[in-house]
């Protein structure tokens, strides 16, 4: 039974890592020292210990990751399981909880991914396969072009038109676009290329398809400012700085198109604009999806 600690399993795996780059500096030496065929065996053996050095890297930070994130996971899990056993759940406490969940998710994703490793046993396989990779790289370029075409297909005429403007007040137009739905959430990034992430603003148009009769509670989350306008009528406005806030309103609606307007204003700081809405049907919010939206 190992006695290791996690500090010792660290310090372990911290000098296998300087030892693996040692061989590679070396490996360089003997490409000149021994020949192509020799360095390749020599390249080979290498990259069979350093992918075992990763799998226990990606082991020990996996673990390390879980003890950090997953009892904060799964205390927002349970809390959501109850929330949805309750009678009468709060649509703001369900957005906000939702949201930390997501953020939790999001947050060891972006470390994980940081750790796949990638397996180059470069000299044998591209000194045999240049051909091979230069085919199949093709195919790939081949294949994404196709799969950028179907997603382009796939929501036409789905959306909103989109406008973004330089400054908190509309000050000058910098791009147009089509957003398939209002779920931004910033940090330290624009809302779309070729506008910064502070001191700009957005106009939303376009058409809301309501599947059915009914009342409807429309939710935004936002940070800075918003409005938004339902067949010409102001719903709810926030328009000034604040910290992520909760805006909603309910209206009642027939089947069919019916116009919708939003607009957002960023002044500093994290951004954050996501629209929601509950339909009939509907025990919990969910983000108005690109199904219901088309552009004007």
């Amino acid at each position: 039974m190992s006695t290791e600690t996690k500090e010792d399993v660290v310090i372990r795996l911290d000098e296998e890592l300087r030892s693996v780059k040692k061989s590679f500096e070396v490996l360089l030496l003997a490409i000149e020292a021994e020949g192509v065929v020799v360095a390749a065996e020599i390249a080979e053996r290498l990259m069979g210990r350093l992918e075992r050095l990763m799998r226990d890297i990606k082991t020990t930070y996996i673990e390390t990751i879980f003890e950090k994130r997953v009892s904060a996971l799964l205390e927002d899990h349970q809390k959501l399981t109850a929330m949805k056993a309750s009678d009468r759940p709060s649509a703001d406490g369900f957005i906000e909880l939702v949201g930390r969940i997501e953020r939790h998710i999001s947050s060891a994703e972006r470390e994980m991914h940081l750790l796949v490793p990638k397996k180059m046993p470069i000299v044998i396989w591209f000194g045999s396969n240049w051909k091979k990779m230069a085919v199949a790289a093709t195919a790939v370029c081949i294949v994404l072009a196709a799969g950028t075409g179907f997603r382009s297909f796939a929501t036409r005429g789905k959306g909103l038109s989109a406008e973004y403007y330089e400054g908190n007040n509309f000050k000058k137009l910098l791009r147009k676009h089509r957003d398939l739905k209002i779920d931004f959430e910033l940090d330290g990034r624009g809302p779309i290329r070729g506008v910064k992430w502070d001191n700009f603003s957005a106009r939303w148009t376009g058409v809301l398809n309501v599947p059915a009769d009914g009342d409807y509670e429309f939710i935004t989350r936002s940070d800075d400012g918003v409005r938004l306008w339902i067949d010409g009528e102001l719903l709810f406005e926030n328009w000034n700085i604040h910290r992520p806030a909760i805006d909603k309103a309910n209206r009642t609606l027939t089947a069919g198109p019916h116009s919708i307007k939003v607009e957002w204003f960023q002044a500093r700081g994290p951004a954050m604009l996501k629209l929601y809405w509950r339909m009939p049907s509907d025990a919990q919010p969910r983000i108005i999806e690109p199904d219901y939206f088309s552009p004007s």
